[in-house]
This record gives structure tokens, C-alpha cells and sequence, in this order.
């Protein structure tokens, strides 16, 4: 199932990490998560992507968005399960 959620701003050469969790104990298999530009030339990457089971029994997906281009850059994230 397709999502896309939140919103950001990333500064130029800025990395940010990001955790997602869903209810329940948020466990939905593989996913994967990519940031969306919402400026003009907005260039964006997702560096890394991980899952964690916490010490209270949730799953959380982690993602990392680093800013390549010049300009800082609104987004939202779009991700979706893997089949």
C-alpha cells in the first residue's frame, strides 16, 4: 500500500534521518521510503533505509534524505510495501 506522509525542509548539504512507525506493533514487511520535492530543481536522496524492533515491541523504519542541490527543499516522503 502506497502512502505518502509528513512534511520536511532541508537545508543544502543537510542530512536529516527519519523514523516511521505504524499502529499496532507497525509491523508492515519490507518498505521503502523516498523523499518528494515539492520546490523546483529540489534534488534529494535517500541514503540509507533500516527497521528496528524496539524495547516496547514496535517496529520503526528509519530513512535518511540528504539535500545534493543548492536550494533548500521542501518534501513530503512517499514509500509503500515491497512485494
Amino acid at each position: 500500500m502506497a502512502f505518502r506522509v509528513l512534511f520536511g525542509t532541508i537545508a543544502p548539504g543537510a542530512r536529516q534521518d527519519w523514523f516511521f512507525f505504524f499502529s499496532g506493533n507497525g509491523d508492515r514487511g519490507a518498505q521503502t521510503f523516498l523523499p518528494h520535492p515539492l520546490n523546483p530543481n529540489g534534488r534529494l536522496f535517500c541514503e540509507r533505509i533500516g527497521k528496528e524492533l524496539g524495547s516496547d515491541g514496535v517496529w520503526r523504519y528509519h530513512a535518511t534524505v540528504f539535500n545534493q542541490g543548492p536550494l533548500t527543499v521542501s518534501f513530503n516522503w512517499d514509500g509503500g510495501g515491497v512485494t
